[in-house]
C-alpha cells in the first residue's frame, strides 16, 4: 500500500470489498459447520439444489458490492466537499496555534466591537 491521493474508484473498490466481508464471513463459517458435519456423517439429505445456492449467493455479492460502492460514493463526495482548515482558520506566526480566520472587510477594533456585550459598552447616563 502507498500513500497518494485517494480517489473516486480507490474509494469504491474499497467500499465493494468492505461490503462483501460480511458474506465472507458467513460463507466461511457456512464451510466450517459443512465441514464439520460432513466429517461426523450427519449432513442432512434436504439440502437446496446447487442452483438456487449459487443464485442466493449471487444476489448477496451483488447487493453487498452495490452497498458497498454506494456509500463509498457517497463518502467520497462529502469527504471533497468539506472545507480545508486552510479556509476557516489562520495559524499565528508566534505561537503556532489555529485561530478561526476574520473575514476579508472586518478590522480588529471592529472584530472586537461586534464581540462586545450591549451590557459592556452601554453608557450610564449622567445624573
Amino acid at each position: 500500500m502507498k500513500r497518494g491521493p485517494v480517489t473516486l474508484g480507490r474509494l469504491v473498490l474499497a467500499g465493494v470489498a468492505l461490503g462483501n466481508a460480511p458474506l465472507a464471513l458467513y460463507a466461511l463459517a457456512a464451510a466450517f459447520f459443512a465441514i464439520l458435519h460432513i466429517a461426523a456423517g450427519t449432513m442432512s439429505q434436504h439440502l437446496m439444489p446447487l442452483s438456487s445456492l449459487l443464485a442466493g449467493a449471487l444476489r448477496a455479492v451483488l447487493l453487498g458490492s452495490a452497498m458497498g460502492a454506494a456509500s463509498a460514493a457517497v463518502f467520497c463526495s462529502s469527504a471533497f466537499a468539506a472545507p480545508t482548515p486552510e479556509r476557516y482558520s489562520v495559524r499565528s506566526a508566534s505561537t503556532g496555534l489555529i485561530a478561526p480566520a476574520r473575514s476579508a472587510g472586518t478590522s480588529a477594533p471592529a472584530a472586537a466591537a461586534a464581540t462586545t456585550t450591549p451590557a459592556a459598552s452601554a453608557q450610564v447616563p449622567p445624573s
